[in-house]
C-alpha cells in the first residue's frame, strides 16, 4: 500500500513538474543583458537608471520577469525580494516618478516586452500540486478511454460491415492486422493514415465495385443507372470529347439496350428508363443538328444559332428537320419524337429558348475544353481545367433533357429517373474532383449523395458518414495535432476498465470522471439539489457479471472515494495550460463516501453509481481563484468514465474444462 501511495504522490508531483512548472524562456544572463539597456554607469561597479520614465518602467518589468515574481505583485514585493542585495536594491530605493506601485498599472510601458513574467509556481508536495496533477491526468485519461472505445467499434465495424470493407478495403486490412493490439492505436496511426490515404485516392473505383455488385444493388433499374453514370464519369476522366460522350449515351449505354430495360420488373421504372433513353437520343439529335462545318469546332457559335432562330421561318424549318429525323426516337407511351413535335407545332417559343440555351452551353463546353487542352498532360492544372469544362457540359446535358420534356410534355414523377441519372453524374464528377484536390471530407459527402441517388435502400449511410469522415480527416492531416483533433472529434486509449468485467474479482485505486446529481446538504444551509462535474479518487472492489455463462453483462463495484478534484478537472477541460491556480489545503479536497456502481457491458468504460459522499469544499476554480465553501453531504448518482489507476488485486475467473 505504501508503494502505491508513493507512486500516486510522485505521479502528482511529476505531472505538476512537467505540466505545472513555468518555463522561463530567458536565462539569467539574457535577463541581465536586457536590463543593461536601461541603466548607465554611476561610479566604479555601480549604475543608475536612465533618466526617463520609459526606461524605468522597462527596468522594473524586466526585474519582475528575472526574479519570477507574479505580474500582480507590487513594487514593495520587489523591494522585499531584493532586500540586502548589494548590487540591485539601492537602485530601487525611493519613489519612482510616474510609475504606479502596481506593475499592472505600467500600461503601455510593459506592453510588448519580450521578457514576460512567469506564472506563479506551486511547491512540490502541496495539495494544489497533487490535485492539479491528478486533474490533468484524469482529463487526458478520460479522452483516452473514450478514444479506445471508438477504435474498437471502428475495428469491429470494418470486420463485419461489407459496405465499409468494399469502400475502404486498405483500412479494413490494416485494422484486421492490428487485431487485439488496437488499444495501442497510437503506435499504428501512421500505418492507418497511409491506408486511409490510399482508400481515399481510389474511392471512385471502390464505389464502382460496390454499385456494380448485384449483391448490394439488387434493383435492375439502379444497376442500369449506376453503370451508365459510372461509365460516363470514366469517359470524362479519360478525356473523351463531349460530342463522343453524347454519342455513347445515345447508342451504346446500358439504358439504350431493350433487353436490359425488359429485365426491370416494375412497370413504372421500365417506362421511366425508356423515356430516359429517348431523352439521351434527343440530346444526340440536337448535338448533331447544331454541329459546325469548321473542323476546329464541334458546334456552331451560340450567337450564330441565336440570330438564326430569331427568324420564324428558320425556326420552323429547323424543327421540321428534327421532326423528320425524330421517328426513330420512341417514348414509353408508343409515340415517337416525330409524333410529339407534330403535336406542339403551334407553340415554338419555349423550344426556341431551350435551343438557344443549348447552343450557349455547347459553346461554353467547347471553350472549357479548349482551355483544358492547352495544358500539358503532366500539368496539375489540367485536371482543374478539365473539371471546369464539366460544368457547362453538365448544363448541356440538362438542357437536352429539358427539350425532351418540353416536346413530350412529361412532368413530375415521369422525369424522376432523369433527375436521378443527372444528379448521380454530377456528384460522381464532384467526387473525382475532390479526390484530385485532396478535399477528402467533401469527397465523402459526394459519396453519400451518390448513394442517395443510386442506392436509396442503402442501410449503412450513418456508418459510412461517421467512419468515412474520420478516415478523410486523418488522411488529409498534415501533422500529429490534426490527427489528434480528428480523433477527439469522433471519440471524445488503455481500456483498463475491462479488467473488472473480465475477471471474477478485483480491487483497485480508481478514479471516475463524469457528472453527479442529487441532493446536497450543506452545514448550516439545509438541503438543495445539485448537478456538478465529479472526479473522485478512491478504492474500488469489483465483481465481473455473466462470466460463467460467457455473456458480457458488465460489473458491480463497491466504490469508496477519498478525495474529489471535480472542480479542477472542469477547469482543466476548459483551460489545460494555465498555471495560475489558488492555493489549496487537503481539507478542500477530502470527500469520503460509499457508492454502488454498475460498469456497462461490451467493454464500454461507462459507469452508473448511486450512493453518498461528503462533498468537497472546493466547488469551482477560475484563473487565480477558487470558490471554497463549507462542506456537506451529497446523496445521489453519477454517470462517469471508469478510470482504474492501479490494480491492487485481481482474481481471474475459473475456466471450466
Amino acid at each position: 500500500m505504501k508503494k502505491v501511495l508513493l507512486h500516486l504522490i510522485c505521479g502528482g508531483i511529476l505531472c505538476q513538474n512537467l505540466l505545472g512548472q513555468p518555463v522561463t524562456r530567458q536565462s539569467l544572463l539574457q535577463h541581465a543583458i536586457g536590463i543593461r539597456e536601461f541603466v548607465v554607469p554611476n561610479g566604479p561597479g555601480r549604475f543608475k537608471l536612465k533618466d526617463d520614465e520609459a526606461s524605468t518602467g522597462e527596468y522594473l518589468a524586466r526585474l519582475f520577469a528575472a526574479t519570477g515574481l507574479p505580474p500582480e505583485s507590487k513594487k514593495k514585493n520587489l523591494l522585499d525580494a531584493l532586500d540586502g542585495n548589494p548590487y540591485l536594491a539601492d537602485e530601487l530605493d525611493g519613489p519612482v516618478v510616474g510609475i504606479s506601485n502596481n506593475l499592472q498599472d505600467l500600461g503601455s510601458l510593459t506592453r510588448g516586452q519580450t521578457y514576460a513574467a512567469p506564472a506563479p509556481t506551486v511547491s512540490g508536495f502541496s495539495p494544489t500540486a497533487v490535485a492539479d496533477g491528478l486533474a490533468k491526468f484524469l482529463v487526458a485519461r478520460t479522452k483516452e478511454e473514450l478514444s479506445i472505445v471508438f477504435f474498437r467499434d471502428f475495428q469491429d465495424e470494418m470486420r463485419r460491415n461489407t459496405a465499409l470493407k468494399t469502400l475502404f478495403p486498405s483500412t479494413a486490412a490494416v485494422l484486421d492486422l492490428i487485431g487485439e493490439r488496437i488499444y495501442q492505436y497510437n503506435l499504428y496511426l501512421e500505418s492507418m493514415r497511409e491506408s486511409f490515404d490510399k482508400d481515399m485516392k481510389v474511392l471512385p473505383l471502390n464505389l464502382k465495385a460496390y454499385l456494380t455488385n448485384t449483391q448490394f444493388i439488387r434493383s435492375e433499374k439502379y444497376q442500369i443507372l449506376a453503370e451508365d453514370a459510372l461509365d460516363l464519369s470514366q469517359l470524362f476522366l479519360d478525356g473523351m470529347s463531349p460530342d463522343s460522350i453524347i454519342a455513347h449515351l445515345a447508342m451504346q449505354s446500358a439504358v439504350q439496350q431493350p433487353t436490359r430495360r425488359a429485365g426491370v420488373l416494375d412497370p413504372t421504372d421500365q417506362q421511366q428508363l425508356t423515356d430516359l433513353a429517348a431523352g439521351l437520343r434527343t440530346l444526340h439529335l440536337l448535338s448533331e443538328s447544331l454541329r459546325s462545318d469548321d473542323d476546329t469546332q464541334i458546334w456552331l457559335p451560340a450567337k450564330k444559332v441565336s440570330n438564326a432562330l430569331r427568324d420564324e421561318a428558320v425556326l420552323n424549318i429547323y424543327l421540321g428537320l428534327l421532326w423528320y429525323h425524330g421517328h426513330r426516337i420512341q417514348f414509353s407511351d408508343g409515340a415517337s419524337m416525330r409524333d410529339k413535335l407534330g403535336g406542339i407545332a403551334r407553340n415554338t417559343g419555349p423550344m426556341r429558348d431551350c435551343l438557344r440555351d443549348f447552343a450557349q452551353h455547347a459553346e461554353d463546353t467547347r471553350t472549357g475544353l479548349r482551355n483544358s487542352c492547352r495544358r500539358g498532360p503532366d500539368d496539375d492544372m489540367r485536371y482543374e481545367q478539365q473539371f471546369r469544362f464539366f460544368d457547362p457540359f453538365f448544363k448541356l446535358l440538362q438542357t437536352g433533357m429539358r427539350f425532351k420534356t418540353q416536346v413530350a410534355g412529361y412532368t413530375g414523377a415521369s422525369t424522376r429517373t432523369d433527375t436521378i441519372f443527372l444528379k448521380s453524374l454530377q456528384h460522381l464528377n464532384d467526387l473525382n474532383l475532390d479526390i484530385r484536390r485532396k478535399h477528402y471530407a467533401a469527397a465523402v459527402n459526394d459519396l453519400l449523395f451518390v448513394f442517395d441517388q443510386l442506392a436509396p435502400a442503402f442501410e449503412h449511410r450513418d456508418k459510412v458518414f461517421k467512419y468515412g469522415h474520420f478516415i478523410a480527416a486523418v488522411a488529409a492531416a498534415d501533422n500529429s495535432d490534426q490527427i489528434a483533433a480528428a480523433i477527439d472529434a469522433v471519440a471524445l486509449p488503455p481500456g483498463s476498465s475491462r479488467v473488472k468485467k473480465q475477471n471474477h474479482f478485483s480491487v483497485a485505486i480508481n478514479a471516475y470522471t463524469g457528472v453527479a446529481a442529487g441532493s446536497e446538504h450543506l452545514q448550516g444551509f439545509g438541503g438543495k439539489p445539485f448537478v456538478a462535474l465529479s472526479a473522485p479518487l478512491g478504492f474500488s472492489a469489483s465483481w465481473g457479471l455473466g462470466l460463467e455463462s460467457g455473456k458480457k453483462i458488465g460489473s458491480i463495484t463497491l466504490y469508496a472515494p477519498l478525495i474529489d478534484v471535480g472542480a479542477l478537472v472542469a477547469f482543466r477541460f476548459d483551460d489545460p495550460l494555465s498555471n495560475n491556480l489558488p492555493e489549496l489545503e487537503w481539507g478542500n479536497l477530502l470527500s469520503p463516501g460509499l457508492y454502488l456502481a454498475y460498469g456497462f457491458f461490451n467493454e464500454l468504460p461507462f459507469t452508473f453509481g448511486i450512493g453518498a459522499q461528503r462533498g468537497p469544499n472546493l466547488r469551482k476554480v477560475s484563473t487565480g481563484t477558487g470558490d471554497i465553501n463549507v462542506s456537506g453531504w451529497r446523496v445521489g448518482a453519477f454517470f462517469a468514465v471508469d478510470i482504474p489507476l492501479f490494480n491492487l488485486y485481481v482474481k481471474p475467473r475459473q475456466r471450466r474444462n
